[in-house]
């Protein structure tokens, strides 16, 4: 989130938002919102998979994530995953990833 504050962007993550109804459906609703939805993939979780189908079948760019030595099911293991060692590696590696998606490349 930091990340994407830094660049201007509003990160969201439905276990931090209030909301009534089903969470599935507000997943859903976030992610035909979203511009661009991060996955990270480190503990192989069945809904982040889920989600990450569901992005696909949008046609929304993706960006996943994976703390290093992370194994990656089968269906995603020939994507480009973005492995990070700790916080501050993520974040590099993200603002580079959002800034190539949105053209916006700075000098650092």
């Amino acid at each position: 989130k930091r990340t994407c504050l830094d660049l201007e962007m509003r990160a969201e993550r439905v276990d931090e938002i209030q909301f009534a109804g089903k969470i599935t459906e507000k997943i859903q609703s976030s992610i035909r919102l979203a511009q661009v939805v991060i996955a990270d993939l480190t503990h192989q979780r069945p809904n982040v998979y889920y989600e990450v189908g569901y992005a696909d079948a949008l046609g929304k760019p993706l960006l996943l994530v994976a703390k290093n030595k992370s194994e990656i099911d089968f269906d995603l293991e020939g994507n480009k995953v973005l492995f990070y060692q700790n916080m501050a590696t993520l974040n590099r590696k993200l603002r580079l990833a959002l800034q190539a998606l949105s053209g916006k490349q700075e000098d650092r």
